[in-house]
């Protein structure tokens, strides 16, 4: 389970030294679903690594 902390910073807005909120909490419950990943595509939600400042709100490779 994911476990939200002062180590990252979180934001709705992410800046460049923030993490998206809204992207990793959806992926995590990817996960507790059962969502496969998405290696082959950065852009996806499941996609297994995160980055500073980028918004992953399309859900469209999941489906």
């Amino acid at each position: 389970m994911q476990h939200f902390d002062a180590h990252e910073t979180w934001s709705s807005n992410p800046g460049p030294v923030e993490l998206d909120l809204q992207s990793d909490a959806v992926h995590e419950i990817g996960n507790l679903l059962r969502l496969g990943r998405s290696e082959d595509h950065p852009g996806a939600i499941m996609y297994p690594y995160f980055e500073h400042a980028i918004k992953k709100r399309n859900l469209q490779d999941q489906l």
